[in-house]
C-alpha cells in the first residue's frame, strides 16, 4: 500500500484538514499485511484533532456485498468511526474501486463520479467543508492573587470588627467572619471576570496528561514565589517526567 498525506490549512493553527491519498496495486492480492498497514495509518491520523479525508484507488470491490475483502475493509473503517461515500461504479468494468472516506460526522457535498474517457478509472469530485468551528468561550470569575499583599491584609484584619470583637455568639461570629473576609478580599484581591477560549484537545490528551500538567504548573507557581534550589530541583524533575507523556500516550493509541 502506498500513501501520500497532505495537510491543508487556512493559514491559522485552528483549522486544518488532512488529505490522505491511498493506492493499493490491483495486480497484487489483498493480504493481512495490507489491513495491518491500513490500521496503523488510520490510528496515526486519528491521533490528531484535524478532520481527515481519505481518497484513492483501493482496488477492492466494495460494491459486492458478498466479497470477503470488501467486508473486512468495511469493518476496519467502521471500527475507526469512518464512512465510505462512493456508492456508484468508478471503473469501466462496473466496480467501485476508488473510495472517499471521512469520519461519520463529516459531511461531503456534491460528490459526483464522471467518466473523462482518459482512463479505465473514473473521476470523483466533491466539496469538503472547510469552515473554522465557532470559538467556544468559557467565562469565569477569579481574584487578582498576583497583587495580593498578605502583610497589608493581616493589618486590616487585625483592626477589623472580626479582629477586635469580644462576642461569643456563634451565629454573630460566623456572619462577621464571612462579611469581614469578603470585604477585605474584595479590597486586596478584587474579583475579575476572565474569558478563555477552549481549543479542541487531541485524543491522546487524557486525564493523566491533564493531571500531570496541572501538577507541573502548580510547582512552577511555587517556584516563582519561593525560588530555592530544592524547589527548582522538584520542578525540573516533575517537568522531565511530564515530557514523555505525549509520545507515550500517542504510542498507546497506535497499538
Amino acid at each position: 500500500m502506498e500513501c501520500l498525506g497532505l495537510k491543508i490549512t487556512d493559514g491559522s493553527r485552528y483549522r486544518a484538514v488532512l488529505l490522505l491519498v491511498v493506492y493499493r496495486p490491483g495486480s497484487q492480492a489483498v493480504t493481512d499485511e495490507f489491513f495491518d498497514e491500513l490500521q496503523l495509518v488510520l490510528t496515526s491520523i486519528q491521533s490528531t484533532a484535524h478532520e481527515t479525508v481519505i481518497v484513492g484507488d483501493f482496488n477492492v470491490h466494495v460494491d459486492v456485498p458478498t466479497d470477503s475483502v470488501a467486508q473486512q475493509l468495511n469493518d476496519v473503517l467502521a471500527d475507526h468511526g469512518l464512512r465510505q461515500h462512493v456508492d456508484v461504479a468508478t471503473h469501466d468494468r462496473g466496480h467501485t474501486l476508488d473510495l472517499v472516506v471521512t469520519a461519520d460526522s463529516y459531511e461531503l457535498k456534491e460528490l459526483t463520479v464522471i467518466d473523462p474517457c482518459v482512463s479505465d478509472h473514473y473521476c470523483i469530485s466533491f466539496n469538503a467543508p472547510f469552515t473554522r468551528p465557532p470559538a467556544h468561550a468559557v467565562t469565569f470569575t477569579t481574584r487578582s492573587w498576583v497583587k495580593f499583599d498578605i502583610n497589608r491584609f493581616e493589618s486590616d484584619l487585625a483592626v477589623s470588627d472580626l479582629g477586635t470583637t469580644d462576642s461569643t455568639d456563634v451565629h454573630q461570629l460566623f456572619e462577621m467572619y464571612d462579611t469581614t473576609l469578603r470585604t477585605l478580599l474584595d479590597k486586596h484581591a478584587p474579583q475579575r471576570t476572565v474569558v478563555r477560549r477552549r481549543r479542541p484537545l487531541s485524543p491522546w490528551y487524557d486525564a493523566d496528561c491533564q493531571q500531570a500538567k496541572k501538577e507541573v504548573r502548580r510547582l512552577e507557581s511555587i517556584y516563582r514565589r519561593r525560588s530555592t534550589p530544592a524547589v527548582q530541583q522538584t520542578v525540573a524533575r516533575r517537568g522531565c517526567s511530564l515530557q514523555p507523556i505525549t509520545p507515550a500516550e500517542t504510542a498507546a493509541v497506535l497499538e
